[in-house]
């Protein structure tokens, strides 16, 4: 009996010691008491569309970048269809990445309940809407600041009077760059009228390029290309573009007036520093696409554009300086345009 009673005992006290080996907090508490990391930080994305999108594509590349130059590891899955977002998402979640990132627009709330599911993972999503709880943070592209600059430009090199404008849908985040580019084109000409035209696909380019073609055929002597393909038509026609995003290619970049850009590289870094030392919590990373913090800029203008004077040329520089330096402030307007 004796014997059985300290083999009993012996037993437990071996499962004791084998349990108290085991960390029983929770992964949360354990990121907070090890205060910066010394491993590789392991990043999935995941993408509605393909990364040739523009705005995909330039998520995509801020992260590409932080690979080479943070030595994180980076993997990615795009063209996710809305029906199969969810078990992708919460598959890649289970699976031991450090830190989630994609498109939320669309998905917004699956990206939240999975987030919420997940708290002790860092979330980083494009958003219309604002952050969540301690572990979702957004992202979009505040592009209009440029979009206001290139508006001057259109404003300055329309001989008719009649610019046309190919967008994607009569969105928020659309709303504020077609504002913007026409406030800024009146701002020079105040005569001038806008045709807009929306594909209602985010990324078609045959669908871009045939709606510019009849934007063209309206009368239009200028197109602002805000969805990738309206430059096709452009060039077809020898007819001044401005491109978002991605500058235009072959025989476009005759047509091209000029381009927006967009970097998320300045806030990608900062969220990756903020993971590593350990002082990650929810932010709106917004703002870091400012033209101010080097997320946002016009590309250089083609000048030999008619119309773009070396005076028109200054008018532009000087309202970049403003913008960055907050003297001028472009009004972010988001509802639909007239």
């Amino acid at each position: 009996m004796k014997k059985i009673t300290l083999h009993f005992i012996t037993r437990i006290l071996l499962l004791i010691i084998i349990l108290s080996s085991c960390d029983p907090t929770p992964k949360t508490e354990r990121q907070k008491n090890m205060g910066t990391r010394d491993t590789q930080l392991k990043v999935f994305a995941i993408f509605p569309v393909s990364v040739e999108e523009p705005w995909t594509g330039t998520v995509h590349r801020a992260f590409l970048e932080a690979r080479e130059k943070s030595g994180i590891s980076y993997d990615f899955a795009q063209n996710v269809g809305y029906d199969d977002f969810e078990s992708i998402l919460r598959r890649h979640c289970a699976e031991g990445y450090d830190l989630i990132v994609g498109d939320a627009f669309g998905s917004e709330q699956v990206v939240r309940e999975v987030a919420n599911d997940f708290p002790e993972i860092p979330f980083f999503f494009g958003s219309g809407q604002g952050p969540n709880g301690k572990n979702l943070s957004v992202f979009d592209n505040l592009i209009h600041e440029p979009a206001y600059l290139a508006g001057m430009a259109a404003g300055s090199i329309t001989q008719k009077n009649r610019i046309g404008i190919l967008a994607a849908k009569p969105i928020p985040e659309v709303n504020r760059l077609t504002n913007a580019f026409m406030a800024g084109a009146k701002e020079l000409n105040p005569r001038v009228k806008f045709d807009i035209t929306y594909t209602n696909v985010f990324y078609y380019p045959p669908r871009a390029d045939s709606a510019a073609e009849k934007l063209i055929e309206q009368g239009a002597d200028v197109i602002f290309a805000e969805r990738k393909g309206a430059e096709i038509a452009c060039s077809r026609h020898n007819i001044p573009v401005i491109g978002n995003m991605d500058e235009p290619q072959g025989n476009a970049r005759l047509v091209s007036v000029t381009n927006l850009t967009w970097s998320l590289t300045p806030a990608v870094s900062h969220l990756i520093s903020k993971i590593m030392n350990g002082t990650y919590t929810s932010e709106d990373y917004k703002p870091w696409s400012a033209m101010s913090r080097g997320g946002a800029v016009l590309d250089r203008i083609n000048g030999s554009f008619e119309g773009l004077t070396p005076e028109v040329l200054q008018m532009i520089d000087q309202r970049r300086n403003q913008i960055t330096d907050g003297t001028f402030i472009v009004p972010i307007v988001e509802t639909t345009p007239e």
